[in-house]
């Protein structure tokens, strides 16, 4: 049997004379087998995914398949050739909207998603702010950056922690041998000010990666992004796994349990600060007195916020 939904037809293998009650609630069957691990919480859950590349997309999809129907999303690329060999949509979408083509993906996995897309950077404009504004005004709204631009982490940095939400911020290192998960929870943990601080004032005990050559990114490894897609999807569960944690914790009632740090360093071939291939490393850091963006001058305000966001457009970064 065909089920007719959002102009798709959804295959429903049971008999003809199968009532249709038996069959309207098509979301049990899809999710059946996620139920001891998730909760109905979890469709309330709003998430912002900036950055749909090799870890942006496949987060996205996982997050589709363990239930959250409330996504926007945010990356200005298309498809191209170099892009296939990791991505989780093949030949068939070269030269198509990322966004497009993950928003395809998270309603053949949840076809009662509502997905918002946008094809520029969460900044570049007005429709774009107030998209992002739309997840951070949310009690129940996440933001996920996966774009690897230190300069759009720390403008989202600044709003998550301004809008109390919270942030994911996940990147590969290198070429993918390497990865860093940072979880921002305004007033309880580190802020991506506070990590950068550390690793400015004590460089042995919070490690920032260096390339062993100038590549012209701090994440990644050249234009033409080095790296296997089995490392960048293990990145990207450990990303999406964050995320389901971090909403089990906000919104409750989700059994999946809480992340084991709030600062998280993963390695495929060990070295530079590990000991052995397919570690993770917990960094305990500590919110720090003198984050300006932790502890501001002043007690903000809305008309704070407000002017914020104001300067973050006028700058056109996102």
């Amino acid at each position: 049997m065909l089920v007719f939904y959002r102009g798709q037809l959804i295959p429903q293998f049971v008999a003809p004379q199968t009532a249709w009650a038996q069959v309207a609630d098509l979301a049990s069957a899809f999710f059946a087998r996620n139920t001891p691990l998730t909760a109905p919480a979890i469709a309330d859950a709003h998430v912002a995914l900036v950055g749909l590349g090799s870890l942006g997309a496949p987060v996205a999809i996982l997050l589709a398949q363990a239930g959250i129907r409330r996504f926007t999303l945010f990356d200005p690329d298309k498809l191209r050739l170099e892009n296939l060999s990791r991505y989780p949509v093949g030949a068939e979408g070269l030269g198509r909207l990322k966004v497009e083509l993950v928003t395809a993906k998270i309603l053949s996995h949840n076809p009662w998603a509502a997905v918002s897309r946008f094809s520029y950077p969460p900044l570049a404009d007005q429709r774009g702010l107030d998209a992002l504004k739309t997840v951070l005004d949310d009690p129940n709204g996440l933001i996920v950056c996966t774009c690897a631009d230190p300069h759009v982490e720390a403008d989202l940095n600044r709003l998550a922690v301004a809008h109390n939400r919270p942030l994911i911020i996940g990147a590969a290192m290198g070429a993918a041998e390497h990865a860093r998960i940072l979880r921002v929870l305004p007033g309880e943990s580190a802020c991506l000010e506070c990590v950068l601080l550390h690793q400015r004032d004590d460089p042995e005990r919070f490690p920032k990666f260096k390339p062993q050559k100038d590549v012209g990114s701090w994440a990644y490894a050249g234009e033409a992004i080095a790296g296997l897609g089995l490392d960048t999807q293990e990145i990207a569960a450990k990303i999406a796994r964050h995320t389901l944690q971090t909403l089990g914790l906000r919104l409750g009632g989700l059994p999946y349990g809480d992340a084991w740090g709030d600062h998280l360093l993963w390695t495929r071939v060990g070295g530079w600060v590990f000991d052995h291939p397919g570690q993770t490393l917990r960094v305990p850091t500590t919110r720090r007195p003198d984050c300006e963006v932790c502890h501001p001058p002043a007690a903000s305000s809305p008309e704070d916020e407000d002017a914020l966001i104001t300067l973050l457009l006028d700058e056109g970064r996102g």
